[in-house]
């Protein structure tokens, strides 16, 4: 994992080099991306490595239990830890237009940097890989219950795509289902 791991910092360090470059040759102030990444050991995964920067992230669903695996790099969270109820107390002490500003992000402040964490993985696991465009809009539990209505990755994608657009996708929005020992 530890070569995985290091090919796609490597990947990363490339594409904030060029966001950079870009950036500057087209005369932007700032401008920038998050990531998020989910790498299995292979054939019969039992082990899987999960990454973001800034606030893309990965969901599993086992079980019928929905988990963030990764932490969103913003200012709410840097303030605000993972407390339950966060956005609700940024809104009263007047901050809520800091609960999307990003601390971490491609091509914006200090080098880009992924954070990693490792999670075991079994079969029935459903593996969510997605922007804030998905789980901005459909909150985890709208997430659940579109990876929940599939058997297969692709409907769950197709679910995902539905809901986003249904509620107004007021932004981008991208999601890479993986479903363990199932059928894509």
């Amino acid at each position: 994992f530890a070569d995985a791991a290091d090919r796609v910092d490597a990947a990363i360090r490339r594409a904030d080099e060029r966001v950079r470059d870009y950036a500057a040759k087209a005369g932007y102030r700032q401008m920038g991306s998050t990531a998020s990444v989910l790498v299995l050991d292979g054939e019969g995964a039992r082990t899987a490595l999960v990454g973001n920067i800034g606030d893309s992230r990965v969901y599993r669903l086992r079980g019928g239990e929905l988990r963030q695996l990764t932490r969103d790099h913003t200012v709410e969270r840097e303030l605000m830890g993972e407390k339950a109820g966060a956005p609700a107390l940024l809104s009263a002490a007047g901050l809520s237009r800091l609960s999307h500003v990003l601390t971490r992000a491609v091509g914006v402040g200090p080098a880009a940097q992924a954070e990693w964490r490792k999670t075991d993985v079994c079969a029935g696991d459903v593996f969510l890989v997605c922007s804030d465009g998905v789980h901005g809009v459909l909150g985890a539990a709208g997430v659940k219950a579109a990876l929940a209505l599939g058997r297969r990755a692709r409907t769950c994608v197709a679910h995902l795509r539905a809901r986003v657009l249904a509620c107004g996708a007021s932004d981008n929005f991208s999601a890479i289902v993986v479903r363990i020992g199932g059928a894509a």
